[in-house]
């Protein structure tokens, strides 16, 4: 999650991580916890990325503004 539309690394306010062999892909639920974002707005962005095990780089999902 980010405050601006550009969510990376360099970015984040927030991230989560989950995985192992016994990931239910159709059952995902991810929760993150979000400091106070200064200055004070309701909204942040996020986006979702898949790194499979072995590969370097990941695949990421659209960007969406998700309301706090």
């Amino acid at each position: 999650m980010s405050k601006t539309s550009f969510v990376d690394n360099r970015t984040s306010i927030a991230n989560t991580n989950k995985g192992g062999e016994d990931l239910e892909l159709s059952s995902i639920s991810l929760e993150v916890t979000v400091s106070q974002i200064v200055p004070t707005q309701d909204y942040a962005y996020a986006r979702i990325g898949v790194r499979i095990e072995g590969v370097e780089d990941m695949i990421f999902s659209e960007i969406i503004k998700v309301d706090l």
